[in-house]
This record gives structure tokens, C-alpha cells and sequence, in this order.
């Protein structure tokens, strides 16, 4: 099995939401998916996914697991879901995966931290969130101007805006239990993982 970091000091850029599409992504791909919590706030509450969810607050069975996790024979990802809140537990658990990816927003701030992000940790790509994808979207030349101070050679994709997609960071209920997304949304969750397991076979 493999481990897929997702880390980055800013918060609000879309952690959590890439961890579970790359999640569901590996489910639709008929491979095991684990989404790891190491957030210091507390966890959502998850049933009836495709893909598994844990809380890996506690360092002690957050290793434990990692351990597990590496020692698996056969295909599937553990991914850590790193909040930018712990940024000193972040840069320990990206020294453990196979490879770290750095959500960034379409904004200065955001731009400037994954920019430095990147400079922490060597070989970290970048997934661009909530990018206008249409090419003659009114907000895509204004996206363009603030992305251009990242090494373009390190931007791995670009995901859309989806109202959907940041339905599956938010707890499970009676009231809102788990459906399957639309078609849009698992067609990206595809894609992404097809992306990562691409780079994750070269490694």
C-alpha cells in the first residue's frame, strides 16, 4: 500500500476535500482506500463509503498504523489528511510517503505558502483547487496572474469547483446520509487518482 501526504500551512485550500476524492478515486478504481485525520480539530464522521476514514490524531496509533500501512503487500494508498494548523506533524508524516502533494487556492496568499511549502519539501507537487477549468471563464486570465510564481514543472492538475465535492468532507447522517456523487464528481476523483498513481508507479 501505498502513502499519499497531503500537506500545506494554509488552511481553507482543500485538504480535506482532495484527500477523500483521491479516496474515492482508488474505491472506483477497485483498489483499497484509507483517509487518515491528523488534524487537530475534530474528525467528521463517515459511513457506508467506498473507502475507509480514520482518526490518526494520536501519534502513537497514527504510526502504528503507517507502520501497517507500509509493511501491505498488493495495491491501494493510506492518504494523510494534514492540517495546516500542525505544521511541525505535518513535515514528520511527508518524510514517511511515497509521495506529498500541496493543495493551493487560487489567491496571493495561497500562492506565496505553496510556494514556500514546495521549498520544504523537495519532490511535493502542487494540485491547483477550485481552478475556473473553462478556458473563456471570466475568473481564468485573473487565476492565470496569481498561479504564474509557481514552478510550473511541479503543478501535477487542476481541479474545478464543485458544490458536490465539498459535500464529501462533511459528516454522514440520518439527515445527510452518503450518496453517491454525480458523474461529474467521480469523473474527477478518476482522474486524480489515475494522475497520482501514475507519479506513485514511477516512484
Amino acid at each position: 500500500m501505498k502513502v499519499v501526504a497531503i500537506f500545506g500551512r494554509k488552511g481553507g485550500t482543500g485538504k480535506s476535500t482532495i484527500a477523500h476524492l483521491l479516496a474515492l478515486g482508488a474505491a472506483l478504481h477497485d483498489q483499497p482506500a484509507l483517509v487518515i485525520h491528523t488534524d487537530a480539530r475534530e474528525p467528521e464522521r463517515h459511513h457506508r463509503r467506498p473507502y475507509h476514514y480514520l482518526d490518526g490524531r494520536d501519534p502513537r496509533r497514527l504510526y502504528a498504523v503507517l507502520e501497517r500501512v507500509k509493511a501491505a503487500a498488493g495495491g491501494g494508498i493510506a492518504v494523510l489528511d494534514g492540517g495546516g494548523n500542525r505544521p511541525g506533524v505535518a513535515e514528520v508524516l511527508a518524510k514517511t510517503a511515497d509521495i506529498v502533494l500541496v493543495p493551493c487556492g487560487i489567491g496571493g496568499q495561497d500562492v506565496t505558502m505553496a510556494v514556500a511549502d514546495l521549498a520544504a519539501l523537495p519532490g511535493a507537487w502542487v494540485i491547483l483547487n477550485r481552478f475556473p477549468l473553462l478556458p473563456m471563464h471570466p475568473r481564468r486570465p485573473k487565476a492565470e496572474a496569481y498561479i504564474a510564481p509557481l514552478p510550473q514543472d511541479r503543478i501535477l492538475c487542476r481541479l474545478g469547483e464543485s458544490a458536490a465535492v465539498d459535500r464529501l468532507t462533511e459528516s454522514d447522517t440520518e439527515m445527510h446520509p452518503w450518496v453517491t456523487p454525480p458523474t461529474r464528481v467521480l469523473s474527477a476523483t478518476r482522474k486524480l487518482y489515475s494522475i497520482v498513481y501514475a507519479k506513485l508507479s514511477g516512484i
